[in-house]
């Protein structure tokens, strides 16, 4: 992921599309058989778990969703949100990212 901040709003949806890559070569990684999931903190020690939606396995594809009904939970601020990938006994922690929570609600 990219080190520029992602930003949203309370009560908004949120999706990431995600894409597991070799970095050198850019070649996909397939994730068939991966346990994937992903949550975010912020400083307060807050915590909010992304769903985690299969987009197709074979060439790596999956989005992380917050919906607007869990992103109410956010409070304005910075949060790290890093992605948890496992296959077998392998656990792979990406870097973190930082996404930003900007302050009112957005009314659906």
């Amino acid at each position: 992921m990219s080190s520029a901040f992602i930003t949203t709003k309370p009560g908004a949806s949120l999706r990431l599309e995600c894409a597991e890559t070799v970095e050198a070569t850019g070649a996909v990684v397939p994730t068939t058989g991966w346990t994937i999931s992903s949550h975010m903190t912020n400083a307060a020690g807050a915590r909010v778990i992304f769903d985690v939606e299969r987009v197709d396995d074979a060439i790596g594809r999956y989005d992380l969703v917050l919906e607007p009904a869990a992103s109410l939970a956010l409070v304005a601020g910075n949060w790290k949100c890093d992605i948890r990938r496992q296959f077998g006994t392998d656990v792979d922690l990406s870097d973190t990212f930082t996404i930003v929570v900007e302050p009112g609600v957005t009314n659906a």
